[in-house]
């Protein structure tokens, strides 16, 4: 089969390089892109990261909630 028979299509989600056969359309080869290995440090500030976002998000949906901020009683007594 020659190339001209044949479609290279880079994946926008993982970036894989796709052979796609120009015929019948079948996935000929598959390569995954080689991802760099962070270092151990690195990993654990993403993370870090990831959990001050979670924390921030979870603070702001709760301060939209009646009732945020008051105590039990003070809440009860809104309803």
């Amino acid at each position: 089969m020659s190339d001209s028979n044949r479609f290279t299509i880079i994946c926008p989600c993982c970036e894989a390089t796709l052979s796609i056969d120009a015929d019948t359309g079948a996935l000929l080869s598959h390569e995954e892109k080689h991802k760099p290995l962070g270092s151990f440090e690195d990993m654990k500030k993403d993370l870090d990261k990831q959990k001050l976002t979670r924390g921030r998000e979870r603070y702001e949906d709760l301060s939209e909630s009646p009732g945020f901020g008051l105590g039990r009683t003070e809440a009860r007594d809104q309803r």
